[in-house]
């Protein structure tokens, strides 16, 4: 029985070594076979809803890692900038008994004004202008903003909201690295108290390494 504790470590030293050659030859086919393992993209993102009637792009980065030359894992995320956060409106005070009458004028609806996602992306490799398709999960921020009668400041509030979105686009190769691409996307928000659909029109360039 002795005898056979060299054959047991050498058998498990050779399964260890074609694990390894195994896993080393899924990495070089598929750094061989995709178009950029990694891809960085500068984003402009609109977004436009039912109760968004007003509405200013939102500017941001995204990630693609491609898992296959036709699967690629995505993330994003963009902010509107320009604007500060809505004041949030103090409680009424006042003497007991008395209530507080207080005239709102809306000026402006709810909007989006940041998201972050993650998603997975679909598209035909090896191609100049190329399709793509994609579905991703995220939250986004949702700002409400009103002002009050009279010249008092902007109120308003803040709520971040889980949503879907799924669309597809198009991207133009202008070298081995450069591309440019516009798309649309379908979203939801999941919440159950608040269904709100949106679109979103987007559009960036991104960069190959």
């Amino acid at each position: 029985m002795p005898a056979m504790r060299p054959l047991i470590v050498l058998s498990m030293r050779g399964r260890w070594v074609t694990a390894l050659l195994v896993f080393g030859g899924l990495l070089v086919a598929r750094d061989a076979s995709a178009q950029d393992s990694i891809i960085v993209r500068a984003l402009g993102v609109a977004t436009v809803s039912p109760v968004n009637t007003t509405t200013m792009p939102l500017w941001g980065i995204g990630v693609g890692l491609s898992v296959t030359p036709i699967v690629q894992l995505t993330f994003e995320a963009s902010r509107e900038f320009g604007r500060d956060d809505p004041t949030v409106p103090p409680k009424p005070t006042g003497p007991p008994g008395v209530p507080n009458r207080v005239t709102v004028v809306f000026v402006e609806s709810e909007r989006i004004d940041r998201r972050v996602s993650g998603g997975v992306r679909f598209r035909m490799p090896d191609r100049q202008l190329t399709p793509f398709a994609e579905a991703n999960v995220g939250v986004a921020r949702f700002t409400v903003r009103y002002q009050p009668g009279g010249a008092l400041p902007w109120q308003g509030g803040i709520d971040s909201r889980t949503f879907v979105d799924a669309g597809g686009g198009l991207s133009l190769s202008l070298n081995r690295r450069v591309a440019v691409e516009i798309s649309y996307r379908l979203g939801k928000v999941v919440e159950q108290y608040n269904r709100d659909v949106f679109h979103s029109f987007g559009g960036g360039i991104g960069v190959g390494f």
